[in-house]
């Protein structure tokens, strides 16, 4: 009665054929007029995530549906979802959802935390009234992996130090399934995070979290961590971490090869200084930290040596360090978040230079010398001053020394040293200057200069040989005196020869030694003087004068007067004194008094007497006739700058007789005028 009922009726087509299509399980519904279904034959779920299977259905024109249209999600044969209309899904399992609107053909399945169990085929039936139609040609297969989708941390970008940001982590799966817990893990200081849920309009839903924070420097390449965890029987854990790429202005420090460096730097100073020695070698390294790399000088003072673009390091190098290396060497780095710079101060110690003398005369007034190891002439008497100056670092001790002993006051740290001195002190000083490095030295050359005078052990005298006259002269002076003659007032150059004169002059060290020969004639009065002159002075000696000559005869002529005169009184006296007494005398031709000899007459010539500590003197009697050359402490003449002397004279035999005339004595007199 049924199917003759039905048969008549188009409605009744469509559940035989649903019988058929269940009974031939083929793809024969697929043919089936005005019934299509489309949706994914194939999804894949990790565990504990949600998938979304979109699908859409038609039916038969023949048919419209209702509100109360059903949609039925089976799994093999058993029901895992269903819903009417619009109306909330129906929820036998709790974790799998017909989402979709059935009325209008939308049968589109969620299934959440999904599980090992969820794999399978699933298909759609439709039942509204008396339709009732299962589409089974095309079914979705799910699969069920493992849980490996990482949370999506955005954005990723550099960061900036000092700058806040917001970084927003968001959980795997698009789909309206259990809430996850988000957390955050790193060594940021101090973030603040916010969970936050998107409903999409086809009912999915997004679960974020985001996380505000400043980065500072020390967070570059630190990592940030976002976790997500899904609570289930076996609750499940997923997460993603990311590097953080903070950008910051450089920094930098310098480092020197065999210096410590502990505490190099601190925020108030921003230079150091180091100390090398000269002829040495020395690295000095710049290292940079800074995002993005940054530009790197060294300059030296104000000249750039080496640059360098994007690196973390850059090295200066010094070879055979000299003292135009000591300067302030700087390292400069910049990026375009900022720029930094350090300083080394280099220092070069080294030896003592040479020392520069100077010297000073009276009144401060600088004297004047030539050469390396210099001379320097004074003036008889006047006050020097010499200063000794030694460059060195450290600064060197200075001492001055003469003839290997140290004279004057030292300087132990000092580079001026000073030393006053007369010119008697004459003599070569050496100024040493010392220092831990090494040492140097220089000598000075003090020589007194004066006006000439006569030297202390020799004497200038001249001596009359028959027709000749004889002089010696001596002067000492410094510089070299030039000696002149004076011959009865007219000038002879110290080296001079013609018929009557000789000049010979030799210069013996400081004395200089000039012999005059002068030939005379009978009666000749001579006038001799010896000058010597120099830039400090001259000195004049005269060595013989002929007003003098008339002058000793004279006074000898009257001594031996009055002598003669003194021994008649004596003889009358005593004759007067025999005759009172009666007692003639008379003389008996063969007994008369003694008889004097003429060749018995005694002139005594005696030398210069020189006194002795106690005043006596002492002479000795010399013939003329034995002149010859005359000692230094023997001299016949009378000499400049010396005492009186005296001559004894004994006229007890004397007997009137001629001089020889064949010899002539003459004594001179030195004067200076």
């Amino acid at each position: 009665m049924w199917f003759g009922g039905c048969w008549c009726y188009r409605e009744c087509w469509v559940p035989l054929i649903f019988i058929l299509c269940l009974l031939w399980k083929g793809n024969i519904c697929e043919t089936v007029e005005g019934f299509h279904i489309e949706t994914s034959r194939t999804v894949t779920v990790q565990t504990s995530l949600c998938v979304h299977i979109p699908c859409t259905f038609i039916i038969s024109n023949s048919y419209t549906l209702t509100q109360n249209a059903k949609g039925i999600w089976y799994k093999d044969d058993s029901v895992v979802a269903s819903k009417v209309g619009f109306l909330v899904p129906d929820n036998p399992r709790g974790r799998v959802f017909l989402t979709g609107d059935v009325q209008k053909g939308d049968c589109s399945l969620s299934i959440n935390d999904a599980k090992w169990s969820d794999a399978g085929t699933y298909r759609f039936r439709i039942e509204d009234g008396i339709l009732r139609f299962g589409y089974i040609g095309t079914k979705p297969y799910v699969t069920v992996t493992a849980l490996t989708e990482k949370p999506d941390i955005s954005p990723i970008k550099s960061l900036i130090a000092g700058e806040e940001v917001a970084l927003t982590c968001t959980a795997p799966g698009r789909c309206a399934g259990t809430r996850p817990t988000i957390t955050w893990e790193g060594s940021i200081n101090t973030p603040a995070v916010e969970d936050i849920v998107l409903d999409n309009p086809d009912g999915n839903r997004i679960y974020m979290s985001n996380i505000t924070f400043t980065p500072a420097r020390k967070d570059h390449t630190s990592l940030l961590t976002c976790k997500v965890t899904y609570s289930s029987d076996r609750p499940r854990t997923t997460s993603t971490a990311i590097s953080l790429n903070v950008e910051y202005p450089p920094s930098l420090n310098i480092t020197i090869a065999g210096v410590s460096c502990y505490k190099c730097y601190n925020r108030s100073i921003e230079s150091r200084a180091v100390t090398v020695k000269e002829g040495d070698s020395q690295t000095m390294h710049c290292a940079v930290n800074g995002n993005p790399q940054a530009n790197i000088t060294w300059m030296k003072g104000d000249t750039i040596v080496t640059s360098i673009v994007s690196r973390e390091r850059l090295q200066i190098e010094l070879k055979n360090i000299s003292i135009s290396d000591a300067a302030t060497y700087r390292c400069s780095a910049w990026n375009q978040h900022g720029n930094t710079s350090r300083a080394v101060d280099i220092r070069v110690e080294y030896p003592p230079r040479r020392p520069e003398i100077s010297v000073h005369g009276p009144n401060g007034v600088p004297l004047q010398y030539v050469g390396t190891d210099p001379i320097v002439h004074v003036p008889e008497g006047s006050p020097v001053s010499l200063s000794c100056v030694a460059d060195s670092d450290p600064p060197a001790s200075l001492q001055w020394v003469k003839s290997g002993q140290i004279v004057g006051p030292a300087s132990p740290m000092g580079q001026k040293l000073q030393l006053n001195l007369y010119a008697s002190d004459e003599g070569i000083y050496t100024c040493q200057a010392n220092n831990k490095h090494g040492h140097s030295n220089r000598s000075i050359t003090i020589i007194m200069t004066y006006k000439p005078k006569a030297p202390e052990r020799y004497n200038s005298s001249c001596l009359r040989k028959a027709n000749l006259i004889e002089c010696v002269c001596l002067i000492q002076s410094f510089p070299t005196a030039s000696i002149e003659w004076k011959v009865n007032g007219k000038s002879y150059l110290s080296n001079y020869t013609d018929g009557n004169i000789s000049i010979v002059t030799v210069q013996l060290e400081r004395v200089g030694n000039s012999t005059l020969t002068l030939r005379r004639n009978d009666g000749d009065q001579q006038s001799i003087q010896c000058i010597g002159s120099n830039a400090n002075g001259f000195l004049n000696l005269q060595l013989l004068e002929a007003s003098k000559e008339n002058q000793h005869w004279a006074i000898m002529i009257g001594v031996i007067c009055g002598v003669a005169l003194i021994l008649l009184l004596i003889l009358a006296i005593v004759l007067m004194k025999h005759i009172q007494k009666k007692k003639p005398l008379l003389m008996d031709e063969h007994t008369g008094g003694p008889t004097v000899n003429d060749s018995d007459a005694i002139y005594s010539n005696t030398e210069i007497t020189h006194r002795t500590s106690n005043g006596a003197g002492m002479a000795r009697e010399t013939q003329p006739d034995d002149l010859g050359p005359i000692p230094e402490e023997a001299s016949t003449y009378m000499n400049y700058g010396e005492e009186l002397h005296y001559v004894t004279i004994d006229f007890s035999r004397l007997k009137p007789r001629a001089v020889p005339a064949e010899e002539e004595m003459e004594y001179s007199e030195v004067k200076l005028k």
